[in-house]
């Protein structure tokens, strides 16, 4: 349990690195080209670190229920979530975004006892209700006045953050249920992520595809930095969901807001607004987080 814990915390710090440079890659470009982009180097970085682990030279798993599962569960966190996750960034700000995401604690909870029937105590539930009212705190601090059209653009920048969290937390109960087929969990991460890509043909083919070529270097480089970061957070995900319940490694991952806010802090004032109610609200998500470490 203590190393799921471990790679939990790795988790929540490389995918608070994910939003952060996330923020950066689609600030002024499409976030769906700009995710597909992330999708292709993320999988660049996953084929070489697959090649040195053996897992390319374990063989193919066999075209059975787990690749079907982890396939899907590629789609939902990479296609889905990350593709919602990053248009609420564009609108809202990685703070906002990151924190409101972290509901996906309660998806989480609820399909690991309903679905995996996985043991649900009084801290955990505890640490739950910290984690969704640091979340809705959070998604009281709109920076914006009353300006309709910023209203508008808060509420669909929530929205699309709590369907990157729905999506989130079924790819993590998906990869729970499969992970211990793989070769290890680097393997299991490499192919979600190579039935993921292709996925992505249906939302891009109505895209301005041309407007690829006007990405600068400064797009490409955090480009590649999102993809790498997102491939070492998420395979240290599937080795916690390898050793550890649903409901203990999704709360503990969810404690990126700290570090997202600490980051946005140090290095992007320019960038994000971060007041009281936001750091309250990550705090408030961290404190619940720490709930699940209570025995």
């Amino acid at each position: 349990m203590d190393i799921a814990l471990v790679f939990a915390l790795g988790t929540a710090f490389f995918l608070a690195l994910r939003d952060i440079f996330g923020r950066m890659a689609t600030h002024d470009i499409d976030p769906v080209l700009s995710t597909a982009a992330t999708a292709f180097t993320g999988l660049a970085v996953l084929t070489c670190a697959a090649l040195l682990n053996g897992d390319l030279h374990a063989g193919f798993p066999g075209w059975g229920w787990p690749l079907f599962v982890i396939g899907v569960a590629g789609i939902l966190r990479i296609t889905v979530g990350r593709t919602t996750l990053f248009t609420a960034i564009k609108y809202i700000g990685a703070a906002r975004s990151s924190s409101f995401s972290a509901t996906n604690v309660f998806f989480a909870m609820f399909l690991g006892v309903a679905f995996l029937e996985e043991a649900l105590t009084f801290m955990l539930t505890a640490g739950a209700v910290l984690v969704v009212a640091g979340c809705v705190l959070v998604a009281m601090s709109r920076a914006q006045g009353g300006v309709p059209q910023a209203w508008t653009r808060y509420v669909g920048g929530m929205a699309l953050a709590l369907a990157s969290a729905l999506a989130m937390a079924l790819s993590a109960a998906l990869t729970r249920l499969v992970v211990h087929e793989f070769s290890s969990p680097l393997g299991a991460n490499f192919y979600a992520s190579l039935i993921a890509l292709p996925s992505f043909l249906p939302a891009i083919s109505n895209r301005p595809l041309r407007s690829v070529a006007d990405w600068t270097p400064r797009h490409w480089r955090y480009i590649w930095l999102v993809g790498l970061v997102s491939a070492i957070g998420t395979t240290c995900g599937y080795f916690a969901l390898k050793h550890a319940p649903v409901i203990v490694v999704q709360p503990v991952a969810q404690s990126r807001p700290l570090f997202v806010l600490l980051i946005t802090w140090l290095f992007l004032r320019a960038h994000e607004t971060v007041n009281w109610k936001v750091t309250v609200g990550a705090l408030a998500i961290v404190v619940g987080t720490a709930l699940f470490f209570v025995r």
